[in-house]
């Protein structure tokens, strides 16, 4: 998927669907049992619709990733169980026989619901030798490139169009190199980005220290290992951890990221984010802050294959939260998301109150790194 940033453009269409993949991602796991603040799109930090390079553009690769990890012998995820609210879980086991109404459960649940606690590593940021690039001429892996006979074959194309995960040698340039200067600009917008949630998700805390498994290397690319204390003691006020990386990307991609672990619910508890070091610069700005939370949204559950894991209120998987139907205006057979809540708000948006509007539509188009994992570019 495109996201382009036009004058007004990058606020408008893109802050609304974020506002809406957050509802969406309620849903997940104890999701519907977690809120989003006042139900509105929150603004990002310093998006100006009329700063320079506005004319930017973002091609997400997340289905194509996805496709990635689910080659043979690859793990696409871990599990590793986390403790929660004590009474939550209580309820959980007493379904059956614990009398608690509608009000006074949702009373409790909004009691429980913290805003979102997202942890930032930047431990691997320049220390993946095979991966990163640090001087100019260096030959580095995008994907997982066969060792070839011949030293850096086949090449990447820099330029290339999707998909940007090919398999294949980097010649590393000097806008591939990320010093110190690009480094602060990469903190800054996660910063920003980790704010943004804070303030859009709330979700039920993990109790004590948040513990990863450490299984396999978490991520995409040859993955990032996952810090030791992480694995013994856990980590400390957070719900999600996100492992930083500043590895290069061709085309128009200026980042991606994927989840690696989760808990015995389906929520994400970690993930991978990479941000490209060329595109960490003034003029992509704007669009780097819209195109973080857009790339996060993934992590915590805008994926096709995140949502068997999507429950409702009292945790009960969703039976439904998908349907394919014929379009008649488009002759054509498409995919609608049928949560109510988001059928609610998209309804809200667009007037759109007649009983034929079931749903909101997913992309089906842009091959495998967009189709199903972003609504449908024409909304």
């Amino acid at each position: 998927m495109e996201d382009r940033a036009s004058p007004g453009g990058v606020c408008g269409r893109v802050l609304w669907l974020a506002s809406v993949e957050i509802i969406f991602i309620l849903f997940l796991t104890r999701g519907a049992s977690s809120e989003s603040h006042d139900g509105k799109a929150l603004p990002v930090q310093g998006v100006d619709a009329g700063e320079k390079g506005a004319y930017l553009s973002h091609s997400c690769i997340h289905d194509e990733i996805l496709h990635q990890r689910r080659r043979t012998g690859r793990k696409e995820y871990s599990v590793m169980p986390q403790v929660y609210h004590e009474r939550i879980e209580k309820v959980e086991r007493l379904r059956g026989r614990h009398l608690l109404g509608v009000s006074s459960w949702h009373a409790h649940q909004s009691n429980v619901m913290k805003p979102i606690r997202i942890y930032l590593n930047y431990d691997a940021v320049g220390h993946s030798p095979d991966r990163d690039c640090k001087t100019v001429g260096d030959i580095v892996k995008l994907g997982e490139p066969p060792a070839p006979s011949t030293p850096g074959i086949p090449i990447c194309d820099p330029h290339g169009e999707p998909p940007l995960v090919g398999d294949c040698w980097y010649n590393c340039t000097f806008e591939d190199i990320a010093g110190e200067d690009k480094k602060q600009r990469l903190r800054k917008a996660l910063g920003q980005t980790v704010e943004w949630f804070s303030k859009a998700l709330a979700v039920e805390p993990v109790k004590g220290n948040l513990r990863l498994s450490g299984y396999s290397a978490c991520g995409q690319d040859g993955g990032v290992q996952l810090p030791h204390a992480y694995i013994e003691d856990g980590v400390a006020n957070a719900d999600l951890v996100l492992l930083v990386t500043t590895r290069p990307t061709t085309g128009n991609t200026l980042a991606w990221a994927v989840a690696c672990e989760r808990d015995q619910w389906g929520r994400a508890i970690a993930g991978h984010v990479n941000v490209a070091p060329r595109h960490l610069t003034a003029e992509a700005e704007t669009l780097l802050s819209a195109t973080l939370i857009h790339e996060v949204m993934h992590v915590l559950g805008f994926d096709p294959h995140a949502f068997t894991h999507f429950r409702d209120e009292r945790k009960r998987r969703r039976s439904q939260v998908t349907v394919q139907a014929l379009d008649e205006k488009l002759g054509r057979m498409v995919t609608r998301v049928v949560l109510p809540r988001v059928v609610m708000h998209s309804r809200h948006h667009y007037g759109a109150f007649s009983q034929n509007f079931t749903g909101l539509e997913l992309e089906d188009g842009g091959g495998r790194g967009t189709s199903g994992s972003h609504w449908e570019k024409r909304l």
